[in-house]
């Protein structure tokens, strides 16, 4: 089916181009290795709902471990995004539709995503972000319940 061919050429190309990549020392000592084991652990090929926890004492490296991994293969999916400080939002704001809104936005490279409720908002992640192939990188997270107030469990 020749439109069918045409718009998977349009995404492919729509997602080289958007390659924007976050900021990453040049020389980081000690994280080359460390992506590339989270990396195969990830085995990206799976279409599975994946889970990567990357935990230590503040300062090690966790955030540029995880810019690091996204960089790397983001560009393999069809939307990303990359939410940066979770539990400092959580205790100063716990708007969790503002945060539902802007991966939305991120993922389907919008500036407004419409979301009533953080129950409407769990259901939209569900049902929309199932359908495609997506990386959401959740930055500092420091409870499970910041997870799945945001995104729900996975039953």
């Amino acid at each position: 089916n020749e439109s069918a061919d045409i718009k998977n050429i349009v995404e492919h190309v729509t997602r080289l181009l958007d390659r924007t990549e976050l900021f990453v020392a040049e020389h980081p000592v000690g994280v080359e290795s460390r992506v590339e084991a989270a990396t195969k652990l990830l085995n990206i090929q799976k279409s599975d709902v994946l889970l990567l926890g990357i935990w230590g004492m503040g300062g090690v490296g966790k955030t540029t471990i995880a810019k690091s991994i996204y960089n790397q293969i983001g560009s393999k999916f069809e939307g990303r995004s990359f939410i940066l400080n979770i539990r400092e939002f959580w205790e100063t704001n716990n708007n969790l539709v503002s945060l539902q809104q802007q991966v939305l936005c991120d993922v389907y490279r919008t500036t407004t995503f419409k979301i009533r409720d953080i129950e409407s908002g769990k259901n939209i992640f569900k049902e929309r972000l199932a359908q495609n192939r997506v990386l959401v990188v959740l930055d500092d997270v420091n409870e499970l319940d910041q997870v799945k107030a945001l995104c729900g469990s996975r039953k």
